[in-house]
């Protein structure tokens, strides 16, 4: 009997067999939307509109399952990098508000850093992270998702008390313990966070299972770059607090 190929192997190429008819599907909608702008009929072009909306929503999370197993595939041993932040953070929002459409939830963004916030992380796989995070946001909150971000040393007080399910393995959160070697505690590695606010929310999601969507995931990607997530229940909602490493 013939080997059965790797699971990396498998989901990857169900991933490009997904992207490629997506591919297709978007570019009609791109001529489609063309042609549409030319109708002299209000009513008619409302609706064709509206569906165009729809079949882009759809695209969109089509795409995310390509991207998701994609992901999956690449856990073992993800390439980390000097990036910046606020670019995959912008691109993960800009992505989710359009797959999860929610006009009523008002997305707002505070403390935002003038200067460059740089993290290691695979960026492809982190970004997909953070989608999973802002669907889960956009879809929860019941007025209002907030974005801060934050760079700072990393202490015993930077450490979260809800971690899951793979994070407190990760480098980061190990960091955040007392070291035996006096040199490494004066370093004081920097970790920048990002916390997304859940406004409205008021049960705070169960520790995450491997792969129980969507937490479980993001916690896995974020693991897999030595990332951690945290979840603490506020006074106004939920945070789901992002450790990332920083240089």
């Amino acid at each position: 009997m013939t080997d059965l190929p790797a699971l990396d192997v498998v989901v990857k190429r169900v991933a490009h067999d997904v992207r490629g008819p997506v591919g297709v599907i978007v570019a009609a909608l791109h001529e489609i939307e063309e042609t549409l702008a030319g109708l002299a009929d209000a009513d008619v072009k409302a609706d064709l509109a509206r569906l165009l909306e729809m079949a882009r929503r759809g695209t969109r999370k089509l795409e995310r399952t390509a991207f998701t197993l994609d992901a999956i595939g690449a856990l073992q041993a993800p390439a980390v990098s000097h990036v910046d932040l606020q670019p995959m953070v912008k691109t993960a929002i800009e992505r989710m508000q359009v797959a999860e459409r929610r006009p009523q939830v008002k997305l707002t963004w505070v403390d935002i850093p003038e200067a460059t916030l740089r993290v290691i992380v695979a960026p492809t796989l982190f970004t997909h992270a953070l989608e999973e995070l802002f669907g889960y946001a956009i879809r929860k909150s019941a007025k209002e998702v907030r974005v801060t971000m934050t760079s700072s040393p990393l202490s015993s007080s930077s450490s979260t008390s809800v971690l899951s399910s793979e994070a407190s393995a990760t480098p980061v959160s190990m960091l955040s313990k007392s070291s035996q070697n006096p040199e490494e505690s004066v370093k004081s590695p920097r970790v920048t966070s990002l916390v997304i606010t859940l406004v409205g929310v008021d049960v705070v999601p169960a520790s995450t299972t491997p792969f129980e969507e969507p937490l479980g995931l993001a916690a896995h990607l974020l693991s897999a770059q030595h990332a951690s997530l945290a979840i603490h229940k506020q006074a106004e909602g939920v945070d789901f607090i992002v450790g990332v490493p920083a240089p």
